[in-house]
């Protein structure tokens, strides 16, 4: 096993990147053209952060998550690969980012308090991942 990183055991193997990986982003997108971007010169995410969740919390603005934002990372997942550097996916890595996508959407499950359905979801795409990743989630005696 890779030396494990207990704040993340999906990362005590190579498949836990894809796991993570949604899709690319394409820069032509109507949504990027005029985006602002973050830069280490002007990290204004960083910076506007604590605004938001004053504005979340006063109701001024609502939090992206959820449905939300499952619905636009489910956009960006149906794109192709074709053209995009992730075209050279390998089979393997595309079954992990599929895998990462049940993952996700278990954790919705959960926060929308169907516990049973995340469990099972959860559990079925974490069966089907490396020995190293299930050992590093469920425990080593559970491979």
């Amino acid at each position: 096993m890779a030396n494990p990183d207990r704040s993340n055991p999906y990362l005590s193997h190579r498949a836990g990147t894809w796991l993570y990986f949604v899709g690319p982003l394409d820069a032509a997108d109507r949504r990027f053209r005029s985006a602002r971007r973050n830069r280490d010169a002007n990290p204004w995410i960083e910076l506007a952060g604590p605004s938001l969740h004053l504005r979340i919390q006063s109701g001024e603005a609502r939090p992206f998550i959820g449905r939300p934002l499952k619905d636009r990372l489910e956009a960006i997942r149906s794109a192709s690969l074709a053209g995009t550097a992730a075209a050279s996916l390998t089979p393997e890595q595309i079954e992990w980012r599929e895998r990462g996508a049940e993952i996700w959407t278990a954790s919705l499950l959960s926060f929308e308090g169907d516990n049973a359905a995340a469990d099972r979801m959860a559990l079925g795409a974490i069966g089907r991942l490396p020995g190293e990743i299930q050992a590093a989630v469920l425990g080593s005696s559970r491979k």
